[in-house]
């Protein structure tokens, strides 16, 4: 139509309009064809504006046979499949198509991505944007036209969201497939219903195998421990009956020895020391085999028998007192070995501890260690000890450990408690120096006392100042307990707060003058017995 209708193949006879063809209806609209149809998007606009059937299934079609659903739903795909971006596109299929191939068609469907254009709802056309006014009545025109072509665009989406739906709803193969995995979950829970009520049955019988087993166990125990305790009483009994048939015959074996009261009765606390002590009726028997001729119906037997039989008991009870002196050193002898050896493991343990003296720098070390991480701190002493280990540079290799460092705070804290045992004066003494003070104070101040005497008290009180208030026996006793059981190790301010709401009638204030001037006193006093 080109080469039929084109201006080259006129000439002759024709103006120059004629002859560029700029007046040919026919070679303009050839030539208005060409730019549309060999530009894509501008194809896609013109294909976009023929007429087309958008509509989809009601989803409530009576469908006798599942020939039906694809009879109905695949010609629709197949219609709206021409605006996909993507090819190809899949189809529908079959009753037989695999259902992953069935999955895989309707996601392709719910991720559909259409090029068809609504440009011909525009409420503007071309002619109308060029003849705009200005820019900014051309730009509000474009963007009129966009918003509706947006309306459509969305409007498609919807009515192709609505296709999958239906189509998916009504697929003889998804309902298949969504069946069998009912099916499927049903059969899984009946299989664990039935694991689980096999494990409880199991549990169950497991339990009463135990309580039968342990009921067993106990009837057996308690048989064992009934035929113990009768054989402990027939035993019990069988020694009592010997015991006392015993000292019958030996009380027989004496009157027929005419022996005296006092070897009688020696023989008689062979017999008893011998029968309390030994509890094995065996042993009692061979005892007994000494005295088996002793007649204990007859008042005498004959003297042979009788001194033979308490030479026997005299044998048998001084090799039973060796025997028991031996076992006494013995068991002596282990207790002794048992406490030594302890003590050299304590001993061990304790030099474990120790370890190297201890440095200054490691001391001040530890104290900022113990201040760094106070009580109450997760790990605290494998973190004092390892800060002890960082910041000292004479180790030499050799690190603290943490029981090291717990055993050397005990140690300190020891030292300090003996300081401040040394440091505390007699609540007696102290009372009445003070008292002394206090008297001499007040007598000088009334001319009564010469300089002299209030020297010599002065001199007594170690040339402190004499304390101005007035401390009684039972506050001075407050103070002295309040102090030792609130340590110097506390917090200054919390332990003097402490120690004066122990003395309820001074002030913290006062509490600290009156412990500097006993320490005060004290250290004078030191002073002077060194002298």
């Amino acid at each position: 139509q080109i080469l039929i209708h084109h201006p080259d193949k006129k000439k002759g006879g024709k103006s120059e309009a004629e002859e560029k063809g700029e007046s040919d209806p026919k070679f303009l609209a050839i030539q208005k064809a060409w730019d549309i149809l060999g530009n894509e998007k501008k194809r896609r606009g013109y294909d976009s504006t023929f007429d087309f059937d958008d509509t989809v299934p009601s989803g409530s079609e009576v469908l006798s046979n599942d020939d039906e659903f694809y009879e109905l739903y695949a010609p629709v795909f197949e219609r709206n499949g021409r605006f996909s971006e993507k090819k190809p596109v899949p189809h529908l299929g079959d009753d037989k198509t695999n259902i992953a191939k069935v999955r895989g068609f309707y996601q392709f469907w719910s991720r559909f991505e259409s090029w068809r254009e609504f440009s011909k709802y525009d409420e503007f056309k071309d002619g109308d944007i060029e003849d705009a006014s200005c820019r900014e009545e051309k730009r509000w025109m474009i963007n009129q036209n966009e918003r509706i072509r947006k309306k459509k665009k969305k409007k498609e989406y919807e009515r192709i969201s609505l296709l999958v739906e239906r189509a998916q709803k009504r697929d003889p193969r998804l309902i298949r497939a969504r069946e069998a995995e009912k099916e499927r979950k049903r059969s899984a829970a009946k299989e664990r219903l039935a694991a689980k009520l096999a494990a409880e049955k199991e549990a169950k019988e497991k339990l009463i195998a135990e309580e039968r087993a342990k009921a067993e166990a106990e009837r057996i125990v308690k048989e064992i421990k009934e035929r113990e305790r009768k054989q402990r009483q027939s035993k019990k009994k069988m020694l009592k009956k010997k015991t006392k048939l015993l000292m019958k015959q030996v009380e027989t074996s004496c009157n027929s020895l005419n022996k005296e009261p006092a070897q009688r009765l020696k023989f008689l606390k062979m017999t008893d020391d011998l029968c309390h002590n030994i509890t094995d009726i065996d042993e009692l028997s061979e005892i007994c085999k000494a005295f088996e001729n002793i007649d204990i119906s007859e008042e005498k037997v004959e003297t042979g028998i009788a001194i033979a039989a308490l030479e026997a008991l005299e044998n048998v009870h001084k090799y039973w007192k060796k025997g028991k002196a031996d076992d006494s050193e013995k068991l002596q002898r282990e207790h002794e070995e048992k406490i030594k050896l302890e003590k050299e493991e304590l001993e061990k343990k304790k030099n474990a501890l120790k370890g190297d003296e201890w440095s200054a720098e490691e001391l001040s070390t530890l104290a900022k260690a113990l201040k760094k991480f106070p009580g109450g701190t997760r790990k605290r002493w494998e973190s004092v000890a390892e800060y002890v280990n960082l910041n000292c540079s004479q180790h030499e290799g050799k690190n603290r450990t943490k029981e090291q460092c717990v055993e050397r705070v005990k140690e300190m804290g020891k030292e300090m408690q003996h300081k401040r045992e040394t440091e505390v004066v007699s609540s007696s003494d102290a009372f009445k120096q003070t008292q002394r003070n206090v008297k001499t104070k007040t007598e000088r101040k009334a001319g009564k006392v010469s300089e002299s005497e209030s020297l010599n008290n002065n001199n007594e009180a170690g040339g402190d100042a004499i304390a101005e208030v007035v401390w009684s026996e039972e506050e001075h006793g407050q103070l002295e307990a309040a102090l030792k059981a609130n340590p110097a190790t506390m917090e200054k301010n919390e332990r003097w707060r402490k120690i004066s709401a122990a003395v309820q009638t001074k002030s913290k204030k006062e509490c600290v003058a009156r412990y500097k001037y006993i320490r005060a006193q004290i250290l004078a006093k030191k002073k002077v017995a060194q002298t």
